[in-house]
C-alpha cells in the first residue's frame, strides 16, 4: 500500500515452500524503505530466520481489509486453503465473535483443489462454466474420503464434470454454513473473503444458505487479510531498508520437529504384561496379547 492504495499485489502458491516463496516475493520488490507485516497460519515459521519481523494477528488484519472496502460489514466469511471461519463484527466495528471450523480440509479452499485434481480439471477450465445447476447431484462434502466414494459412483452413475463440480461447491456450501453460524440466522452484510471468492459456484451456493448477496471482489477477496496487514504494518515504519536488514538479519535455521531415526522401538514385549511411564511422560498398558490380526480403518 502506499497512501492507503493498493500499488503492487502478488499471490504464490507456496505450496509448503513458505521461505523460499516469501524471498521471491520480496526480492521482486524495488529496493527502498518498507513497512513489512506478515499475518498467517505460517507467519510465526518466519520469524524464526528474520529478525525484526512482527507477526500481525490474522482476525485483526482480516477486519481491517475488509472494512477498507467495505466499512459497513458485519460479518466476514473466510474460507482459505488450511481454514474456513466467521468473524462477526460490532455495530462500532469491534471485533464480536470467531468462529472457525474443526483441523480438517473438509470446508476449505485445499478441499476444493483436492477435489479439482481428482476430476482432472482446471480453474481456467471451471471459469468457462456459467449455468450453475440448480440440483446438482449430492457429493459428500464434510470429508474427503466420503467425497472420493461419491465422485467415483457420481461418474458411474453418469453425470458430467460440471454437475459434480456443483455437487462439490452446493455440499460444502451446506457445510461451511452450518459449522460457522450453527443454525443461527445471518444478520447484517457479509463480507465472502479468500481464494474461494474467485468460485462462482460456491458463491451463487451461499447466497442460497444465507439468504444474502454477498459482497466481495474476486481480485481483492484473495487479498483482504494482505491489505489488513499493510495496513497494520504502515503504522510501525522501519528503522532501517529492509533488504540491508535481510541481508544481515538472517537468523540461524532452526528445526521445527526433532528429526526422524531408524532405531528400535522402547516399548517392552507384547507378551510381558505390566504398565510402565514412557520417557515423554505417556503411560503405557498392555493388557492382552491380540490372538490374531484384524483389519482396522481409521478415518
Amino acid at each position: 500500500l502506499e497512501n492507503g492504495n493498493i500499488v503492487y499485489k502478488k499471490i504464490i502458491l507456496h505450496k509448503g515452500e513458505i521461505l523460499e516463496v516469501f524471498n521471491k516475493i520480496t526480492s521482486s520488490l524495488k529496493d527502498g524503505e518498507y513497512s513489512i507485516g506478515i499475518t498467517g497460519d505460517h507467519a510465526d515459521f518466519l520469524t524464526e530466520h528474520f529478525q525484526n519481523l512482527s507477526v500481525i494477528d490474522s482476525v485483526k488484519c482480516l477486519i481491517k481489509g475488509v472494512k477498507k472496502f467495505y466499512p459497513d460489514v458485519r460479518n466476514i466469511i473466510e474460507i482459505g486453503a488450511a481454514s474456513s471461519k466467521l468473524i462477526e463484527i460490532g455495530d462500532n466495528g469491534e471485533f464480536m465473535n470467531l468462529t472457525t471450523n474443526s483441523l480438517c480440509a473438509a470446508g476449505t479452499g485445499s478441499f476444493l483443489d483436492q477435489q479439482k485434481e481428482r476430476l482432472g480439471l482446471d480453474y481456467k477450465e471451471i471459469a468457462k462454466w456459467k449455468d450453475i445447476p440448480q440440483s446438482p447431484p449430492t457429493i459428500a462434502s464434510r470429508c474427503t474420503v466420503f467425497a472420493k466414494t461419491d465422485l467415483i459412483n457420481r461418474q458411474q452413475e453418469g453425470y458430467s464434470k460440471m454437475e459434480m463440480w456443483a455437487g462439490l461447491c452446493k455440499g460444502m456450501s451446506a457445510s461451511v454454513i452450518q459449522t460457522l453460524f450453527k443454525g443461527k440466522p445471518v444478520e447484517g452484510k457479509t463480507a465472502l473473503s479468500g481464494g474461494t471468492a474467485r468460485n462462482l459456484f460456491l458463491i451463487e451456493y451461499l447466497k442460497k444458505k444465507t439468504g444474502q448477496d454477498l459482497v466481495y471482489d474476486k481480485e481483492i477477496s484473495p487479498l483482504f487479510q494482505a491489505v489488513g496487514a499493510a495496513i497494520e504494518g504502515s503504522t510501525t515504519p522501519s528503522e532501517t531498508d529492509f533488504f540491508e536488514r535481510k541481508k544481515r538479519g538472517r537468523r540461524k535455521k532452526k528445526e521445527q520437529n526433532i528429526p526422524l531415526l531408524l532405531k528400535r522401538s522402547s516399548f517392552p514385549d507384547f507378551n510381558v504384561y505390566k504398565e510402565r511411564i514412557h520417557k515423554n511422560k505417556t503411560e503405557i498398558r498392555i493388557h492382552r496379547c491380540l490372538e490374531k490380526i484384524k483389519n482396522a480403518y481409521i478415518g
